[in-house]
């Protein structure tokens, strides 16, 4: 899987993190970006339009499986926590690493 760091704005700060706001919007249309396209308000649109974390999180919820299912190595999840870290606020990753039963 291909992860990309989100982009800097020209004050130096992260634009694109994944927040808490945008894994609920994720959930409520159950990683379904037509969904999103055809039903989703302005705001929902918005907060996706200009980044890549729809794509992440899709990646992370794969993921999210395969170390739940035990088909990850520990290496492996303890990458795809690196990975979430640096691409999710506090809160996000807080939310994201709930969903993982155990390492």
């Amino acid at each position: 899987m291909v992860y990309r760091r989100g982009t800097c704005g020209e004050r130096g700060d992260i634009v694109n993190m994944i927040t808490a706001e945008k894994i609920q919007v994720y959930d409520a249309f159950n990683g379904n970006w037509d969904g999103l396209a055809l039903t989703g308000d302005t705001h929902q649109k918005n907060l996706f339009e200009a980044s890549d974390d729809w794509y992440h999180l899709t990646n992370f919820y794969q993921d999210i499986v395969l170390i739940n299912d035990k088909l990850a190595s520990a290496e492996y999840a303890y990458d795809i926590l690196a990975k979430m870290k640096e691409y999710c606020d506090e809160e996000g990753y807080k939310i994201l690493t709930f969903k993982i039963v155990r390492l």
